[in-house]
């Protein structure tokens, strides 16, 4: 994977486990211990994967994709939002140009296929009030599965369930690694409006999609509005009212 990568950091230094609990959780122990930035974790199977909420994330062993990149960004965390959204535009890129699938992104990281989820990410952070000391990116793909969960098919999908293809996860990943690089550079060159734009320009749930909030406090019906500058996505509820989400999420009212 290495030698396809030219000048990038991201995807230069990889370690690699047969077997994990979490990918997401050693990036973040080998951040502790200063692993530079662009450090990839890659397991051909999780025992413990997570996705946000504390969810479990689905890891056949040598299935999928199950990897987490360090990055070390010279931003505030203010910024964060703008990272995760980058990933899911670098990520609907990459799986795009290898498969020829049409992706959507649902906010703020999923990436699905014809309505199923065949991506999530999940970042999570070290910070202090004014800087950002490490972002753990982690990134689950389903690439070859034959099926999914029973309690999964209605909400979830592989790249080879929707192709019946089998796919290199290596040249995947490569692309991924790629396209992570062109975004973050475009990320800290022109800021988040930029990400932004490109977040909006490939999913349809930005704007005008009837969806269903979740959040802890509850949930409600509204219509997506278009993201703010910050990444935080404003949602206009039967009321009227029109506000920011910056945590939760949605799911689209059929």
């Amino acid at each position: 994977i290495a030698a396809e990568l030219g000048d990038g950091q991201i995807g230069h230094r990889i370690a690699h486990h047969f077997r994990a609990d979490s990918t997401n959780t050693l990036a973040a122990n080998l951040a502790a211990k200063g692993a530079p930035h662009g450090t990839a974790v890659v397991a051909e199977e999780q025992t413990a994967g997570r996705g946000r909420f504390g969810r479990s994330w689905y890891s056949e062993k040598s299935a999928g994709i199950y990897v987490s990149v360090i990055l070390r960004p010279p931003l505030a965390p203010s910024a964060a939002p703008g990272i995760t959204l980058m990933a899911g535009v670098a990520v609907h890129r990459a799986l795009s140009a290898s498969t020829g699938l049409k992706f959507d992104i649902r906010w703020p990281n999923d990436v699905m296929v014809k309505g199923k989820k065949v991506c999530g990410i999940l970042t999570e952070m070290t910070a202090e009030v004014d800087r950002l000391h490490s972002v753990i990116l982690g990134i689950g793909i389903n690439v070859n599965h034959r099926s999914m969960p029973s309690e999964l098919k209605e909400i979830a999908t592989s790249l080879r369930i929707e192709t019946g293809k089998a796919f290199s996860r290596a040249n995947i990943l490569v692309g991924i690694f790629r396209e992570l690089e062109r975004e973050y550079q475009t990320l800290l060159e022109e800021g988040t409006a930029a990400t932004v734009r490109a977040w909006s320009a490939a999913s349809t749930f930005a704007e005008g999609k009837r969806v269903r909030v979740v959040q802890s406090s509850g949930g409600f019906e509204a219509t997506t509005a278009g993201l703010d500058p910050s990444g935080a996505l404003r949602v206009k509820r039967d009321n009227g009212e029109t506000i920011p989400l910056v945590s939760g999420e949605i799911v689209e009212i059929k």
